[in-house]
C-alpha cells in the first residue's frame, strides 16, 4: 500500500507539527540498500547504470557502467545531510551523490552527482540534500517542511528493469513517452525471501 503523503501533510498541519522535525531513522547510517515497491515491483533493488538510478536485476541495453550499490550517509537523522553510493564491485572509484529534481511540474530520473567530476554537472534544479526516512521509506523534505514521496518507476526496453524517477509534480497518468510508470515506495527493507525448505511430520 503506497504512502500517502497528502494525508499526512494534513494531519501534520492540524498538530502544527512540522515533519523534518518527528521523522527521525534508527537505520544504519552507511553500506545499506535500497529497494523499490509498486505494482509488479516486488523489492528490486535500487542500481546506478552511467550516473542514473534505475530499479531491477539487469543494466539497462548501452550502459557502460552499471553496478549495484550501497547508499551511505554522514547522518540519518539530517536532512541536510548527503546520501553517497558506492559500487559493490568496484565499478567506479568515486562516491557520487544521490539527486532528485524537485521543481514542480518535472518528470527527472533519480540521479547521482560527482562534484570532484568536471564533466558531471548536476541537472537544472536538481538537490542533493534533502533526504530523510520516514519509517523504513525514503523520503524528500522540502524547506518548508512538507514530506514527499514521489518516487516512479519506468518501464524500458529491458524486461523488468526499470528507470526510477521523481514526479515533484505528483501528476498521475499510465504512460510517459510511451513507456509505462507506476508509483513506487523507496524503503531500506529488504523483500521478504520465503525459504523453499519443507518439514516432515510423522504420521
Amino acid at each position: 500500500m503506497l504512502f500517502d503523503t497528502k494525508f499526512l501533510a494534513a494531519l501534520l498541519a492540524i498538530s502544527g507539527v512540522n515533519a523534518s522535525k518527528i521523522i527521525k531513522s534508527r537505520a544504519a547510517a552507511s553500506n545499506f540498500t535500497l529497494y523499490a515497491y509498486g505494482t509488479n515491483i516486488t523489492g528490486l533493488n535500487v542500481f546506478y547504470a552511467d550516473g542514473l538510478a534505475y530499479i531491477g536485476n539487469a543494466a539497462p541495453s548501452g550502459a557502460s557502467v552499471a553496478s549495484n550499490i550501497t547508499f551511505s550517509t554522514t547522518d540519518p537523522n539530517s536532512n541536510s545531510a548527503t546520501w553517497s553510493v558506492s559500487s559493490t564491485d568496484s565499478a567506479f572509484s568515486t562516491a557520487p551523490a544521490l539527486y532528485i529534481v524537485p521543481t514542480n511540474n518535472t518528470f527527472t530520473q533519480v540521479g547521482f552527482y560527482t562534484s570532484s567530476n568536471s564533466s558531471s554537472s548536476l541537472p537544472t534544479g536538481g538537490v542533493t540534500t534533502g533526504f530523510e526516512l520516514f519509517g523504513n521509506a525514503l523520503s524528500y523534505i522540502t524547506s518548508d517542511g512538507t514530506l514527499e514521496q514521489q518516487f516512479w518507476a519506468q518501464a524500458t526496453d529491458a524486461t523488468d528493469t526499470w528507470k526510477l524517477m521523481w514526479n515533484a509534480g505528483g501528476e498521475g497518468g499510465v504512460t510517459v513517452d510511451g513507456y509505462a510508470i507506476t508509483p513506487v515506495t523507496v524503503k531500506t527493507t529488504a523483500p521478504l525471501v520465503i525459504s523453499d525448505s519443507t518439514s516432515s511430520t510423522s504420521k
